[in-house]
C-alpha cells in the first residue's frame, strides 16, 4: 500500500497513492522539537519553526505563502516534543511547487537579525497567550509534574527568559546539528507518483549535507507518592489534569490503553462524560487523552469545572479510575470502544493530509508505518481483561498528579482525596 525510499544520505521518503482525491499533501518531518533541547535553549525547536517562514535566498516571507496559497493551497508548521513538521495541501498538478517552497525554507533560510528580533515578540506574545488560557495552561503545569527539570516537563513554546536570550549562532547551530539528511522522512498522500516525488525531493535536497541521527536523553520517572500542583488564579471556572505515565509508542499494549481511554473519557458516550457533565452537570468540558512517546506516555483527564465542586468532581474521576482496576467492561462497551477507534481512523484517513500525518509521524518516530487494517485488526483482538491489566498498570495512586488553575488558596485538601 505504501511506496517507500531511502536516499543515499539517510533521507527517507514514503508516500502512500490516493488516486480518487484532487488534492496532495507533503509533510517535511524533521527529527528535532522539545525533547532534543536543554533547559538553557528552551523553545529554540519552535522559534526555528517560526523563523524558516520569514525569508530564504530566493523568496521573500511573502512569496512563500504567496506561492501555495496564490494556488489554492494552504502551508503551515508544527512543533511537538520529538518533531517538527512543515506541511503543505495542495492540488495534485501543484505539488511540485510546494516541494520546491518547502525545501527551499529549510536548506535556505536568511535567520536574519532583524527576522530573528521580530519574531522574538511574537513568540513572547504567544507565551503569554497560553498562559492566559487556563485550560491549555494546565497541561503545561501538569506536565511539569510528571517530568521535572527535564525536557518533557517543558513546555514547547518555550520560557520568557530563555526567548529573550537566543542569539542568532544559537539558532544557526542547533538548525546545522539537526537539519540533515539522517533526520528527515517526506511523507506524501494524494493522487502522487512515487518516482516523481523521489526524482524531485533528491534533486531539491541534493546541497543538504549527511549527518548523524539525534538522539535524546532518556527520561527519568521518579516518584513515590501523588502530587498536586495548584496555581491561584481569579477564574470562572477551576481547571484541572489529572492522570499519571501511561505506555510508550511502541508497546504491545498501546491498543488496549487507547480502548481503555475511550471508554473513560475518549467521547461522549464515556464514562466520565456521563458520570461529571450528564448525570451532575459539574462540567460543560471532561474528557480523557492518551499520548506516547519514544520511552514513556501519559493518560490524562482534563475538565473545566465548578469552582465550589472541585474535590467532588476530583472524587468521581478517581471513583471510575478504580472501577478499571475492579472490575471488566461490559462487552457492550468494550465493543463500542472498538469500533469508534477503529471508525476515526477509517473516516480520519479519507483526507490526504491526516494519511500524511499517519505516514511521516509512524515512519519518523516509529521507523515503521502499518496500515489502516493492520491496526484496525489489533484492536478488534483487545479483550475486556487486556484494558483491566492495563487500568492495573497505568491508574497507579501513587503516580497520579494532579495540576488545577483557579481561586484556589492552596493543594492542602485536595491531596488528601488522591
Amino acid at each position: 500500500m505504501y511506496s517507500e525510499t531511502t536516499l543515499s544520505g539517510g533521507l527517507a521518503i514514503i508516500t502512500h497513492r490516493m488516486p480518487q482525491s484532487a488534492s496532495a499533501s507533503i509533510g517535511f518531518w524533521i527529527r528535532a522539537g522539545g525533547r532534543f533541547e536543554t533547559r538553557e535553549n528552551n523553545g529554540i525547536s519552535h522559534f526555528l519553526e517560526h523563523l524558516l517562514f520569514k525569508g530564504t535566498q530566493k523568496r521573500t516571507h511573502y512569496q512563500i505563502k504567496e506561492e501555495i496559497e496564490g494556488r489554492g493551497g494552504s502551508l503551515n508548521a508544527f512543533t511537538s516534543e520529538e518533531a517538527t513538521c512543515y506541511l503543505a495541501r495542495v492540488m495534485s498538478r501543484h505539488l511540485p511547487i510546494a516541494i520546491n517552497v518547502l525545501s527551499d525554507m529549510i536548506l535556505n533560510p536568511l535567520l536574519e537579525d532583524e527576522h530573528i528580533e521580530r519574531e522574538r515578540m511574537v513568540i513572547l506574545e504567544e507565551i503569554k497567550m497560553y498562559r492566559d488560557f487556563p485550560s491549555a495552561y494546565v497541561h503545561a503545569l501538569f506536565d511539569e509534574l510528571l517530568w521535572p527539570e527535564q525536557p518533557l516537563g517543558f513546555m514547547i513554546v518555550g520560557r520568557e527568559e530563555v526567548i529573550t536570550s537566543l542569539k542568532r549562532g544559537e539558532i544557526f547551530d542547533y538548525k546545522n546539528k539537526l537539519y540533515n539528511s539522517a533526520n528527515i522522512v517526506v511523507a506524501v498522500s494524494g493522487n502522487i507518483n512515487h518516482e516523481e516525488i523521489v526524482s524531485k525531493v533528491e534533486s531539491a535536497f541534493s546541497p543538504l549535507p549527511d549527518g548523524q541521527r539525534n538522539h535524546f536523553s532518556s527520561v527519568v520517572e521518579k516518584q513515590s507518592e501523588p502530587e498536586v500542583k495548584v496555581k491561584t488564579k481569579d477564574t470562572e471556572q477551576t481547571h484541572l489534569c489529572l492522570g499519571g505515565r501511561a505506555l510508550r509508542r511502541d508497546h504491545p499494549d498501546k491498543y488496549a490503553a487507547m480502548v481503555l481511554n475511550t471508554i473513560l473519557g475518549g467521547n461522549m458516550s464515556s464514562r466520565l462524560f456521563n458520570e461529571v457533565r450528564e448525570k451532575r452537570g459539574l462540567a460543560y468540558e471532561i474528557h480523557s487523552s492518551i499520548s506516547g512517546f519514544y520511552d514513556t506516555g501519559v493518560l490524562v483527564i482534563s475538565a473545566g469545572v465548578d469552582n465550589r465542586k472541585v474535590s467532588e468532581a476530583v472524587s468521581i474521576i478517581l471513583k471510575e479510575m478504580r472501577r478499571f482496576k475492579e472490575e471488566t467492561v461490559s462487552h457492550e462497551e468494550l465493543e463500542r470502544a472498538k469500533e469508534f477507534i477503529t471508525g476515526q481512523i477509517v473516516l480520519g484517513l479519507e483526507s490526504t493530509s491526516a494519511y500524511m500525518h499517519w505516514l511521516g509521524e509512524n515512519k519518523l518516530l516509529l521507523e515503521k508505518t502499518l496500515t489502516p487494517v493492520e491496526v484496525t485488526e489489533k484492536i478488534k483482538r483487545i479483550k475486556a481483561e487486556d484494558v483491566q491489566r492495563i487500568a492495573n498498570r497505568v491508574f497507579v495512586n501513587e503516580n497520579l498528579n494532579l495540576a488545577l488553575i483557579g481561586p484556589l488558596e492552596s493543594a492542602v485538601g485536595i491531596k488528601g482525596i488522591l
